[in-house]
């Protein structure tokens, strides 16, 4: 036998609420001294309390526990109540029996309101105690099920955590009548009037100001935790509290007051702050006069004169002219930021910042002109490039409208304007009935070779598909059935129309060429647009269409203008205008061999032109690299021709400009740099404008070159122009070096070739 004491003293409860389990638990237990000094809860009529109710009980989704939201609620709503009595979070523990109503109180408990209570469920909290404790039992049912509730352990842990208050909430009367501690715990506590459906909650403040509380929503009777009297305390700033009754911060230390602050400054103006707020700087409006300048103005009151800014515009004129922007008080800008306008070298004008006005004019030759071009082109279009691009109308863009025209193949050009439409780059639409073209609609088709399909029981072609059809069109009507089961519309041999005559009987007999509505017309479905038409109409419409125009064409659908390309009883219609549109195709592509005989000459002549090689050796590679790429075409070598031509006469001006003066060899190599650019971009093609405009301006530099050397030459001989010849001479570089597109040819000729006629190259100089 192992010897046991009893203890018979306990130090925790206050004795109210070690009843609770003397003697339904322990027979004896004594209480110390110490906790019969325990101060009375405050807010709260009892230190012990029991809240009886019926709200049913909550399972979880996996069925393993249980919570009741009608007790959590109330429990938070408690708890939140208890701290406002100024009770610390760490003073109040929250039991309850089941960890399903653990985690839903952990769920609606915001750890920032909540922070420091202890949510706990029984079976942890042994050997554990706090100053208040509120209970959660959460069983309530209607078949009386208790569960872990019925066991006298955990019900002796339950109800001796506390020392000075205890609230309990469950559905005592179930527990009372399923189990017989309960039942004798209850019976004590009915006895001394510490159960019911509410709790009493008494105001600190105001006593007598009493709240029952049964559910979570009762205390909004209470909503600072004391009554719904006004505070009316009388604060410092001289005030009234504005809250309702609150017993926390009695002080009100912690409370910040909201209304209009009263303070008044030197000038007796009023704090615009709430009272709570730290008084600021007045910055009330007052007129003063500004002492440097005279100005009255609104000046902030706090703000002495000697700091404030006078805003008034400043009036002073500045040395290019123009007035100030700046404020009066501020010191006056020494960089103008007016924009005025300066000329540049195409004729427009740039508006620039005044400070920068004199730099930029010297660099107004080199400043690109955003103006738009608008010059009229060859074409007709106005030109939408910009003037810089355009080198100020020296060299106008290719027109970059869309060209729109109707191409041979009957599809849209959809390049940008030209004089020639280059080869089309769609796919090719022409299809027979064993395939569909594979090229580019600009190349030539390859001819199908297999026999020809167009057959019938009365007549069939024996030729290759591509050749024309050697049998007649038959006219007899097709004797097949429809899916409907009714009788074909088309002709014997032709794909069977989609329409029936009874089904369809308004599409069929919708009069477009006249017969329609005739019992015994025939109907004929185009493939490539799937519209129906009378055959005799159609027939009709095929011939008048072969015979007008020069221009071969494929013929439309009447109806919607889709080209008409497959079609067995017009096959020999459409064959006869593919082959002359092949022939056309041949001649825009060009032949074989003169295509290869026009590759070989331009290469002849780009090894011929060493001077090519010397200043532009990248350049020349490149378009000897184009002039081999294969499936080449006239209009792709009519591009490199014209490239290849002008870039030999660059180079060959370039050569020339050896025998110039640094200076002049640099200002016609400007120019070349960009005529360099410009012939080699990549292009559809040379316009004739665009031709006329390149050889223009090489010209120019040409006849420049030969002025200066003529110059260098007199200055070698120390000689000088006659007045007259100096004169044009003048005359002939004002118009070379400023860049101007506007200058006659002719004149330009004519005077350079009357000077150097006049005055001859000496040697080494020509």
């Amino acid at each position: 036998d192992v010897e046991f004491v009893r203890l018979d003293y306990q130090h925790r409860m206050r004795p109210e609420i070690a009843k609770l389990i003397t003697p339904h638990i322990y027979e004896n237990l004594e209480n110390v001294e110490s906790v019969k000094l325990y101060e009375n809860i405050k807010g709260i009529s009892t230190n012990l309390y029991f809240i009886d109710h019926q709200q049913p009980e909550n399972g979880t989704k996996e069925g393993k526990s249980f919570h009741n939201a009608h007790e959590a609620l109330f429990v938070k709503a408690l708890c939140n109540y208890l701290i406002q009595q100024e009770y610390k979070p760490s003073q109040i523990t929250i039991l309850t029996t089941y960890s399903g109503q653990l985690l839903y109180l952990r769920k609606i408990m915001p750890k920032n309101q909540f922070d420091g209570v202890q949510v706990c469920v029984v079976d942890k909290y042994q050997g554990e105690e706090n100053d208040i404790v509120i209970l959660s039992l959460v069983r309530s049912n209607p078949q009386g099920g208790v569960g872990f509730l019925r066991i006298p352990n955990r019900i002796c842990v339950a109800l001796s955590r506390a020392k000075k208050g205890f609230y309990c909430i469950g559905n005592m009367k179930m527990l009372s009548s399923k189990v017989q501690l309960w039942r004798a715990i209850v019976d004590w506590l009915r006895s001394s009037g510490r159960i019911g459906t509410a709790l009493t909650l008494c105001c600190q403040n105001h006593p007598g100001n009493d709240a029952l509380v049964s559910t979570a929503d009762d205390f909004g009777q209470v909503p600072a935790g004391g009554c719904f009297l006004p505070c009316n305390m009388r604060l410092e700033c001289g005030h009234a509290c504005a809250s309702h009754c609150h017993p926390a911060d009695p002080e009100h230390k912690q409370y910040k007051c909201l209304k209009p602050c009263q303070v008044l400054c030197e000038q007796g103006h009023k704090c615009p702050d709430r009272c709570c707020e730290p008084c600021g700087k007045c910055n009330n409006k007052v007129v003063k006069v500004i002492p440097q300048c005279g100005h009255e103005q609104q000046v902030p009151c706090y703000l002495p004169l000697g700091k404030f800014i006078c805003q008034e515009p400043c009036r002073k004129t500045m040395e290019c002219g123009h007035q100030c922007v700046r404020h009066c008080g501020e010191t006056c800008t020494k960089m103008c930021m007016v924009k005025v306008k300066i000329p540049l070298s195409c004729g427009h004008q740039r508006k620039v910042l005044c400070h920068l006005q004199e730099s930029e004019l010297a660099n107004s030759g080199t400043l690109l002109c955003k103006m738009p071009c608008g010059a009229q082109l060859s074409c007709g279009h106005s030109c939408k490039a910009v003037c810089c691009d355009c080198v100020g109308g020296r060299f106008h863009l290719p027109c970059s409208s869309l060209c729109g025209r109707t191409l041979i193949c009957s599809h849209t050009c959809s390049e940008c304007c030209s004089t020639e439409c280059p080869p089309c780059a769609r796919a090719c639409d022409n299809h027979c009935p064993h395939g569909k073209c594979p090229k580019q609609c600009g190349e030539a088709c390859v001819p199908c070779m297999k026999p020809c399909e167009w057959t019938c029981p009365h007549f069939q072609c024996t030729k290759w598909c591509h050749e024309l059809c050697n049998r007649k069109r038959c006219n007899q009507p097709c004797n097949q059935m429809l899916v409907c089961g009714h009788p074909c519309i088309g002709l014997c041999g032709e794909p069977c129309p989609s329409k029936c005559r009874v089904c369809h009987e308004d599409e069929v007999t919708e009069i477009f060429f006249g017969r329609e509505d005739e019992p015994s017309t025939r109907f004929i479905q185009l493939e490539d647009c799937r519209h129906i038409f009378a055959v005799s109409g159609l027939d009709g419409w095929m011939l008048q269409s072969e015979d007008s125009g020069s221009v071969p064409k494929l013929i439309l659908c009447p109806k919607c203008e889709t080209p008409i390309r497959r079609n067995g009883r017009y096959g020999n219609t459409i064959k006869s205008t593919l082959a002359k549109i092949e022939k056309a195709k041949a001649k825009i592509l060009g032949d074989g061999e003169e295509l290869k005989s026009w590759e070989k000459n331009l290469e002849q002549f780009l090894e011929a032109r060493t001077e090519m090689f010397d200043y532009y050796t990248t350049e020349v590679l490149d378009l000897q690299l184009q002039l081999r790429e294969p499936n080449t075409s006239a209009h792709k070598l009519a591009i490199l021709g014209h490239k290849i031509s002008l870039l030999a006469k660059i180079a060959e001006l370039k050569s020339k400009g050896k025998k110039l003066l640094e200076e002049q060899r640099a200002k016609i190599q400007k120019e070349t740099e960009w005529q360099t650019k410009w012939i080699l971009r990549s292009r559809v093609q040379f316009t004739p404008q665009e031709i006329s405009n390149i050889e223009h301006e090489i010209s120019k530099l040409t006849h420049l070159n030969d002025i200066y050397l003529l110059q260098n030459s007199m200055q070698k001989q120390r000689k000088l122009f006659d007045l007259s010849s100096q004169l044009t001479l003048n005359e002939l570089l004002q118009v070379l070096e400023n860049g101007k597109a506007e200058c006659e040819e002719k004149w330009l000729h004519e005077s350079v070739t009357r000077l150097k006629k006049k005055y001859p190259l000496t040697g080494g100089m020509c």
